[in-house]
């Protein structure tokens, strides 16, 4: 199954809609996260920002990072924007909010990342990080406190070294 196939259309943290579809072409470190989360998110896209360190200069040409918001109502274009700048992510980088609650439901049942939304608005969730062939596939999952060894070569594996 591949994330692709989802008839999704998303905005980015610039304002554009953007058809799930279009992301398709090269592979990517993916994960869901909302920005007013106080811990797990930022440490997710901290560990994101960890595998990117670990690859060199032609490999980071081969690979997109892509940050899916679960909280349309907050996450905002120009918040995930202020997310960005103070996670100093570089052009590499993509965060989008969803045009609905279904669309990030979809994507993340497709993902097999799991959340739930507190009575505050807040929201409970797994901190899974995937990495996605440029076909929209699940090649390898991370999970917090799981070595890095086997996503991080695979991850190498996706790129013209």
């Amino acid at each position: 199954i591949s994330i692709y196939d989802l008839d999704q259309k998303w905005i980015n943290h610039t304002g554009k809609e953007i058809s799930i579809k279009d992301l398709a072409g090269k592979p990517a470190v993916v994960s869901m996260i909302f920005t007013s989360c106080p811990g797990a998110c930022p440490m997710m896209v901290s560990s994101m920002k960890s595998f990117d360190k670990e690859l060199s200069k032609v490999q980071k040409l081969d690979i997109k990072f892509y940050v899916f918001s679960i909280d349309p109502k907050r996450d905002t274009p120009e918040v995930l924007t202020k997310f960005a700048a103070k996670m100093e992510l570089d052009g590499r980088w993509t965060l989008f909010t969803p045009k609905n609650d279904y669309y990030a439901r979809e994507l993340s049942v497709a993902l097999g990342f799991s959340y739930k939304v507190l009575e505050n608005g807040d929201f409970t969730h797994s901190s899974t990080i995937y990495l996605i062939s440029d076909k929209g596939e699940i090649l390898s999952k991370h999970e917090p406190g799981e070595s890095w060894d086997e996503f991080l070569a695979k991850l190498k594996d996706q790129t013209k070294k």
